[in-house]
């Protein structure tokens, strides 16, 4: 599953600390946990998290200078419509986003 963030806010999206909360808290609301979590700052902007889960990955870049974010999730549980919503919502929220785009890959 993919999330699109558009119109995000230049100080969230270049911050590790709300990236990797964000990344946390979708974790968390999907029924996943994570084991290990990365993280990297990009020079002069963005930032890349990645957290490595029993079930998979999620996995997060941000260009703030343009508003933007780009947040894969990859798991083997299945994902009901009502929890991509919810998880919408935590990535619009978390980011002060215009607008969250969510694409979906059954495998």
């Amino acid at each position: 599953m993919t999330f699109k963030i558009t119109g995000g806010s230049t100080v969230c999206l270049n911050s590790r600390i709300v990236v990797q909360q964000a990344l946390r808290e979708i974790a968390w609301r999907a029924g996943l946990s994570a084991v290990r979590s990365v993280s990297h700052d990009y020079v002069p902007y963005g930032i890349g998290v990645a957290l490595l889960l029993p079930e998979a990955h999620i996995a997060a870049r941000t260009w703030p200078e343009t508003g933007l974010a780009y947040v894969t999730m990859t798991t083997c549980q299945p994902v009901e419509n009502e929890m991509i919503s919810s998880l919408e919502r935590v990535l619009g929220a978390a980011f002060v986003a215009e607008q969250v785009e969510t694409g979906v890959v059954n495998l």
